[in-house]
């Protein structure tokens, strides 16, 4: 009888184990470069993803709101959460992801800067908008059974080694506008040969 009263209080409360977690998002001053190496303008966005591999590998440059390789975009948020200081992420206070959840931890986070307004943002990135990532962090803390105390990602950076917009998003042409450039071409081909004859 014991026995089976302690099993039944070990699946209680690993059952209710919550692993959600709190980052605070906040970078010394010029930590984010734009692609003419100069601090980034205020007001830029930036998208934070999980990863359960430590690597940033499943970052697709082609649809940056849809990361594959089982990594989860968590939000969308404005670089001035706070004081407004170029090339600086501010705004100390956390951002809670998973909340009631046994989702995010353990694993790890990274973010991608882009040249972009936050006020602009609609769900999507448009081609040739620079973009800089951010580096993985360590290992996120489980806060059980809510934060009380936050991952830092900005520990993470310094001006020493900044996140740089240097590349692009570059979109691939959709299945469907793919077929109208071919049906364009074979209808030009059959007009000049039409023409010819």
């Amino acid at each position: 009888m014991k026995k089976i009263l302690m099993s039944a209080l070990i699946v209680l409360f690993t059952g209710s184990a919550y692993s959600e977690v709190s980052i605070i998002f906040q970078s010394p001053a010029n930590s984010v470069l734009d692609h003419n190496l100069a601090a980034i303008a205020q007001n830029q966005l930036f998208l934070v993803y999980w990863s359960s591999d430590a690597s940033t590998s499943g970052f697709d440059n082609t649809n940056p709101t849809a990361p594959g390789g089982g990594d989860i975009l968590l939000g969308a948020f404005n670089i001035t959460g706070g004081a407004a200081v170029g090339g600086r992420i501010t705004g100390a206070t956390p951002k809670v992801f998973g909340a009631g959840t046994t989702t995010y931890s353990p694993g790890f986070c990274y973010i991608a800067v882009f040249e972009q307004t936050f006020a602009s943002y609609s769900g999507t990135i448009a081609n040739g908008t620079y973009y800089g990532l951010g580096p993985i962090s360590g290992p996120l803390s489980q806060q059980n059974p809510s934060p009380t105390t936050s991952d830092n990602y900005g520990s993470l950076l310094s001006s020493g080694s900044p996140i740089r917009t240097q590349q692009q998003v570059t979109s691939v042409p959709e299945p469907s506008s793919l077929a109208l450039v071919g049906l364009g071409i074979a209808v030009v081909a059959l007009r000049r040969r039409f023409l010819r004859s």
